[in-house]
């Protein structure tokens, strides 16, 4: 059922506490995500922690979403800072 929403759905459904609706969007941008991490960080283990970190900021800062962008274009934001914090503390 979920998977016949949009993304828009979704992140309303989300953010009224549906946790499904979260593992919708989960499933549907995590591989997109990690090919992301991947290619910033160059390892896949970093990759890893670096989608964990996006995914975890994600559920703790839906509320400050706005939706003046796509949902995806801010996960991906919050990809790219994850992935950029990881390559900084590996430093």
């Amino acid at each position: 059922m979920l998977e016949s929403l949009n993304d828009k759905e979704l992140v309303t459904k989300f953010k009224a506490g549906d946790k499904a609706a979260f593992e919708e969007l989960f499933q549907r941008y995590k591989e997109k995500a990690f090919h992301l991490a991947m290619r910033i960080s160059r390892n896949s283990e970093d990759a890893e922690e670096i989608i964990q970190e996006t995914f975890m900021n994600v559920y703790r800062k839906i509320s400050s979403f706005e939706e003046k962008s796509a949902f995806s274009s801010w996960l991906y934001r919050i990809t790219v800072n994850s992935a950029f914090m990881k390559l900084r503390t590996r430093k």
